[in-house]
């Protein structure tokens, strides 16, 4: 499997927390780093763990990272807030699309021609 849908409602208050997803750094923000057990996201049972197996790296765990929102592309180099931002523009009733970071890492590095290796600052080049 190279990807999963969710399908969430969130409250009419539009409270992003309630996913109960975490992202990542400043460069992917689209990537979730922690998964509640209590949040929308985890109890509508897709995915099914904060985890995947990788792609590029078969039987290696990674991260998911947060693809699409209702069918609208999120961003490779959105910040967190990027994304919390998009996610509170797109309504109260979210389809979400999840795939492994590894991936996503493999899009972007076609797309910007170059590396996406970390730099010492913790910033992507790309």
């Amino acid at each position: 499997m190279h990807g999963i849908l969710c399908h969430v409602s969130l409250p009419v208050n539009g409270d992003v927390d309630s996913l109960g997803l975490e992202f990542g750094n400043q460069s992917q923000g689209n990537e979730v780093t922690a998964m509640h057990s209590k949040g929308l996201v985890a109890k509508s049972g897709s995915p099914s763990r904060p985890q995947a197996y990788g792609v590029v790296y078969s039987g290696m765990l990674v991260n998911w990272g947060l693809a699409e929102i209702n069918q609208s592309p999120v961003s490779f180099d959105s910040s967190p807030a990027d994304v919390r931002n998009q996610i509170q523009h797109s309504g109260c009733e979210l389809a979400l699309v999840f795939i492994p970071m590894d991936l996503i890492n493999v899009f972007k590095e076609k797309l910007c021609g170059e590396s996406t290796d970390q730099t010492s600052t913790g910033e992507g080049k790309c």
